[in-house]
């Protein structure tokens, strides 16, 4: 099977912009994942390398202003296959 992304969890409550959210996924693939990058409003927020495949991993955010966010992961395995994640609603 391809590479495959399922969502644990993504919490928050009360957002505010001194708070942190912490958004998890777990990226599932037969290969090694390559990188996932955090999407928030279809603009690239950060990108993490350092993936664990089958166990959950996670991205914080901080300081992002009082609002709505649309996020999404993208991640790519070491054989340049792609997993786009459904955009999800962050914030009120």
């Amino acid at each position: 099977m391809g590479l495959q992304l399922r969502w644990t969890l993504h919490w928050i409550t009360n957002w505010t912009n001194t708070e942190e959210a912490i958004l998890f996924y777990t990226p599932s693939d037969a290969s090694e994942i390559g990188n996932c990058s955090l999407f928030l409003n279809n603009a690239l927020n950060q990108t993490r390398y350092d993936i664990l495949n089958n166990i959950q991993n996670n991205f914080s955010i901080n300081n992002v202003e009082d609002g709505v966010y649309l996020w999404y992961v993208n991640c790519t395995d070491n054989s340049t296959n792609k997993i786009l994640e459904n955009l999800h609603k962050l914030g009120q």
